[in-house]
């Protein structure tokens, strides 16, 4: 694409639910059958993309293209683990667990999904449908999909072109440095929620209990507000002996928190003004 054109919107592959896997089963099925590996793919689902960001694929995709295997049977013959997981999962047809759709090539490009977020991404998982990918983009490009993204939605057509205008070449690399760094920003602050969370969760949360929305936010809280939730969600306090340290590694991380998060708003609104300019000069 030269500057000023426009960009094609194509959908994510469509996979049925039992075709999808998480990290414990993936690795199962690579214990009992190591050939398999070939065949999973880490996939990202709508529900992985984030304003700016993909979370860390977690999942993967059993990909069987057409005419690899005719049947069930001969599925198992090659692979006996996948073959008892797609019948589990009631998948009887090889048109049911083949996956017939062109998949992309790697490279950067920038996901959409239906709830409205979009997401620049330079990984090599598999984008599932409903999301939607712009291949071979430029981190620029998500500076305006942002201001487009109400048309894209609602025009109907998955493959409509919003068009990118002309930029100027410093315009260009500003706005592409501007949109890595708070991509990059907006992943690491979801990296310390996440890695906070574990924490709380294994020092304090009985086998099987998992946090409430409270405490899966607890940037938002107090240390006293904290130390509630988790005796109301987790049903444990947290002991006096580890309160001291607790309260710091609150404060610290909360602290952490809020200059990303100010650092981020900085960097949209950046973003946003050069949009603005862009388009009102255009």
């Amino acid at each position: 694409m030269t500057n000023g054109d426009a960009f094609v919107v194509q959908p994510g592959v469509a996979l049925a639910p039992g075709l999808l896997v998480d990290r414990a089963e993936r690795n199962r099925l690579v214990i009992f059958d190591p050939t398999s590996v070939a065949l999973l793919r880490p996939v990202i689902v709508a529900e992985d993309v984030y304003a700016w960001f993909c979370a860390p694929a977690d999942r993967w995709a059993i990909v069987i293209r057409p005419d690899y295997s005719r049947d069930l049977s001969t599925l198992n013959a090659r692979h006996p683990a996948l073959a008892r997981h797609i019948s589990a999962a009631g998948l009887a047809d090889p048109a049911q667990w083949e996956v017939a759709a062109p998949i992309l090539p790697p490279g950067p490009r920038i996901i959409l999904a239906p709830q409205g977020a979009a997401a620049w991404d330079a990984g090599t998982a598999l984008v599932a449908a409903p999301a939607h990918v712009i291949p071979a983009a430029e981190p620029h490009w998500l500076a305006f999909l942002r201001n487009n993204r109400r048309e894209l939605d609602h025009s109907g057509d998955a493959t409509k072109r919003p068009a990118i205008p002309p930029l100027p070449a410093p315009t260009r690399a500003n706005l592409d440095g501007l949109v890595l760094s708070v991509s990059n920003l907006a992943r690491q602050r979801a990296e310390l929620e996440q890695a906070v969370l574990r924490r709380l969760l294994a020092d304090f949360a009985p086998p099987g209990v998992g946090p409430s929305g409270q405490l899966a936010h607890w940037w938002e809280l107090d240390f006293d507000a904290l130390r509630e939730e988790v005796l109301t969600a987790l049903q444990n306090d947290i002991p006096q002996r580890f309160r001291a340290t607790w309260r710091q590694i609150h404060h610290d991380q909360r602290n952490i928190h809020a200059d990303a998060t100010a650092r981020i708003q900085a960097l949209e609104a950046a973003i946003t003004a050069q949009v603005a300019a862009v388009v009102g000069g255009v």
